[in-house]
């Protein structure tokens, strides 16, 4: 994770700096988005633990460090736009230097392992493209699956991150395939507004071949059908996932994630459990205690929720930090939190441990 974002920081040094070298602010400003998602919701994301672990030890000194220069670099790169807000950030970050009498970053400082950057952005679009299945289907983040297929031609880069991936897509398990085709195909969709005015009487013919899939891509990203040239602006792929599947295309349409959204009772038991760790949560949070105070936990549940925590206490107790859960038919203790799990209400009381 660390040499990741600062490999990502790094590419980010070097094109908001290409871009303005050509005077392309757009450009310059288009490059911070997806880095800002890349930094908080993978790196900062998926290092929550190490920052908020009780000890002090390497890993977790790492993780500030990392997350240190990342930060006052990507306050340094951003500042020519955002000069105000960079300047505020980047006094509190390094102790009153102000941001806009720094040199600009160096890139080159960064050591930059470019497999490991492919290898995690292909995962991160794996990522994605199994929550986009969730969504379709209505399934939330924290129910469990059985199963995800991602193939892909060099699927190989993803397998030393196929833990990652799990995790990610809250699956038991992990398939891969070099076979994208056994799951969906491309198809075809030309502009007809464009192109009709272009090819007249001969948009008739074109439109047919593509639905019938009868069509070539070019290397220089045009598309032959039925005879005619058709350019990368004037059409679109979609995926088009096999019958009896729920799948998505990733990484350009050269992959395809196949999620197995299938539900059974154990799946929905542990959904639950997780629902219910996050209502501890918010309670801890709402209540104001730190993040490495140890609690106890007083609930009054429905009985389906309450199969469910039972089925996987020792998971509730170490994701909460909790020393004692006791369950009760009287007002919990504590600082009390209402709310709904498995459509039955719950109150949940959380105090810390002595």
């Amino acid at each position: 994770l660390d040499r990741y974002i600062l490999g990502k920081t790094a590419e980010l040094v070097r094109a908001v700096e290409a871009a303005m070298d050509r005077l392309d602010l757009a450009a310059a400003c288009n490059a911070l988005p997806p880095f800002i998602e890349a930094l908080n919701n993978w790196y900062i994301r998926r290092s929550r633990e190490r920052f908020w672990r009780a000890e002090k030890d390497a890993d977790k000194q790492a993780a500030y460090d990392t997350l240190y220069t990342v930060l006052v670099t990507t306050m340094r790169t951003m500042a020519p736009f955002l000069p105000y807000l960079t300047e505020h950030i980047h006094r509190a970050l390094t102790g009153g230097e102000s941001v806009h009498l720094q040199d600009w970053p160096d890139a080159a400082a960064f050591t930059v392992d470019t497999a490991l950057v492919e290898r995690m952005d292909l995962a991160r679009e794996v990522a994605s493209a199994a929550a986009s299945i969730r969504t379709a289907k209505n399934l939330r983040n924290r129910l469990p699956l059985r199963s995800v297929t991602v193939a892909h031609t060099r699927h190989a880069l993803l397998v030393p991150l196929r833990d990652v991936i799990v995790e990610e897509a809250n699956v038991k398990e992990i398939r891969f395939s070099d076979k994208p085709a056994d799951f969906g195909s491309e198809v075809l969709v030309v502009n007809p507004r464009v192109v009709g005015k272009r090819l007249g009487p001969a948009m008739k013919a074109v439109l047919a071949a593509a639905k019938s899939g009868d069509w070539r891509k070019g290397n220089d990203g045009a598309v032959e059908v039925a005879g005619e040239r058709i350019e990368a602006d004037e059409y679109e792929l979609r995926f088009r996932a096999r019958e009896g599947i729920d799948a998505t295309s990733f990484d350009g349409a050269a992959g395809v994630v196949v999620l197995d959204t299938n539900v059974d009772a154990e799946l929905e038991r542990e959904g639950l459990a997780r629902d219910f760790i996050r209502l501890v949560q918010i309670a801890r949070k709402d209540a104001g205690f730190d993040v490495a105070d140890r609690i106890h936990i007083e609930v009054k549940a429905g009985a389906e929720a309450d199969a469910a925590i039972s089925a996987h206490l020792d998971t509730v107790k170490h994701e909460t930090l909790a020393v004692s859960f006791d369950r009760t038919e009287e007002a919990p203790a504590g600082f009390v939190s209402e709310a709904q799990l498995a459509e039955e209400p719950v109150t949940i009381g959380v105090r810390v441990a002595g």
